[in-house]
């Protein structure tokens, strides 16, 4: 129980649950204050971790000095601004806070708590899934009950959970974790897999195909052709139980859901017809490419959010929405943080974590916008202080200490 209130706070600034409407703004400032607390109780400690960051804070200035700009100077969207906010100050802050707090609690190994907390969320999906009106009232409380859509999700076997971001970057973080547990060498390693799998199909695909794509490059890279055989035949022989066994029938909306978004990528690839040309990936490489129209809105940014749509077009591609909104020098100011991450990843010829920061970047704001819609820049974040700087958070540790 010493730990507790630690995987709490864990897991809180993880999966980032929020009360969806005018609530949604107090939770935010709450989080913040949450880690403001931890900052500012631990002075000491929490100024050497930040020292490690200061690159990263200076580029995350320049973004929000660059959007209040746009925002009060040049009339843009000011939804903009809130996100930011949300997208930027507040997942570093709880950075440094939990940083201080694995520090304090004397934790060595923090991928094991990822995917310990991981397990948990798992948990709290399946079991939401299984009690359906639970399940039906929790996600309304955290996405809202108005319109069509969170209705329509909802019927198609998608949002379980206790998590911000159910239909996106929720499952985008647990492909991450699965990844991780997958290569951790544990009795359990392959139910904490399934289970973090089963959360992901039941809210949003995108989480699986980037724990497929990620699993690919290790097994490829990094792994011997008799594991990699051993590995697809444990697949196959588990896709064979869950379809001889009810398991499919249980799930069967989900996974048909899922099964659907296999159906698209072919179609898109392979130009074959079991969606008739209609799948959401058509959309992502056609029509959902709404490119600036002249120089000013390429390097400045014609100040609208496409995600809701504008006039009549609309787009779920992260790179777009940007360009729309902010123009190439928003783009590169929000990129800003991950090319210092993977610049520091490669120093340190930390090539796994470089791989992960790519294709999650590539895919991920391909599919939507990775920046407002998951926790990614969190994610990023504390790896690369607990993993790939963790001889210098050990120093900070040992000071502490002294």
């Amino acid at each position: 129980m010493k730990n507790f209130w630690y995987f709490v706070y864990l897991y809180l600034t993880i999966y980032v649950p929020v009360i969806a409407g005018s609530a949604r703004k107090i939770c935010i400032l709450l989080y913040l204050l949450a880690a403001l607390i931890i900052i500012f109780r631990n002075q000491k400690i929490s100024a050497k971790i930040f020292n490690q960051c200061k690159v990263i804070a200076f580029a995350i200035f320049c973004l929000v000095l660059y959007v209040v700009t746009n925002v009060f100077i040049f009339h843009a969207d000011p939804m903009i601004l809130t996100a930011t906010f949300s997208m930027t100050i507040v997942p570093f802050a709880s950075v440094i806070a939990l940083t201080t707090l694995f520090i304090a609690k004397k934790r060595t190994d923090f991928i094991s708590d990822f995917i310990k907390v991981a397990v948990i969320a798992s948990t709290i999906s399946i079991i939401l899934y299984l009690i359906p009106p639970l399940g039906k009232s929790i996600l309304f409380l955290l996405a809202g009950d108005e319109g069509d859509s969170i209705r329509r999700f909802y019927d198609a076997g998608r949002g379980y959970g206790f998590a911000g971001s159910l239909f996106f970057g929720y499952s985008i973080v647990q492909a991450i974790a699965a990844v991780f547990a997958i290569k951790r060498k544990s009795r359990y390693k392959y139910l904490f897999v399934i289970m973090i799998l089963i959360s992901i199909i039941l809210n949003a695909r995108i989480g699986l195909f980037l724990f497929i794509i990620l699993l690919a490059i290790h097994y490829f890279t990094n792994s011997s052709i008799r594991q990699t055989i051993k590995s697809f035949v444990a697949i196959i022989i588990l896709v064979a139980i869950i379809i001889e066994t009810g398991v499919y029938k249980e799930f069967q909306e989900s996974l048909d859901w899922t099964l659907e978004g296999f159906y698209m990528v072919s179609d898109f690839l392979f130009n074959t017809k079991y969606t008739n040309g209609f799948g959401h990936f058509n959309g992502l490489a056609g029509s959902f490419l709404i490119w600036p129209q002249n120089i000013q809105e390429w390097v400045m940014g014609k100040g609208i959010y496409l995600l809701y749509g504008y006039k009549g077009y609309s787009s779920d591609v992260g790179l777009i929405l940007h360009l729309q909104w902010g123009g190439m020098i928003y783009v590169f100011l929000l990129l800003c943080p991950l090319l210092f991450l993977i610049k520091e990843g490669i120093q340190h010829k930390s090539w796994w974590y470089v791989t992960i920061i790519l294709m999650t970047l590539l895919l991920g704001d391909w599919k939507g916008d990775l920046f407002t819609q998951s926790n990614f820049l969190f994610i990023a974040i504390i790896l690369y202080l607990l993993k790939i700087k963790k001889y210098e958070i050990d120093f900070c540790r040992y000071s502490r200490i002294q």
